[in-house]
């Protein structure tokens, strides 16, 4: 069984993902077919919950993760190229 989110990691991830980020994380999770059993996605509610640590699902935690990963290198990407064009 997976370890629920802190706290503390709840509000890291929702600072990086943004406004929206359940639909973002619902979108992403069904592109990454990271589906239920069932090959229904989780709903939103529910990805809310694993964010809050109030669920868990190792599968889905870190699908959560692998997105965090990849808008913190997007950021670095646009923050970088920022600085090249503009100063």
């Amino acid at each position: 069984m997976a370890k629920a989110f802190t706290s503390k990691q709840s509000k890291v991830i929702k600072n990086i993902l943004g406004d929206g980020y359940g639909g973002k994380l619902y979108k992403y999770l069904y592109k990454h077919k990271a589906v239920k059993s069932t090959n229904v996605p989780s709903t939103i509610a529910y990805l809310y919950q694993i964010v809050n640590g109030q669920k868990t699902s190792k599968i889905i935690q870190k699908k959560i993760l692998d997105m965090v990963e990849t808008e913190l290198l997007n950021q670095a990407e646009e923050k970088q190229r920022l600085k090249l064009l503009l100063g």
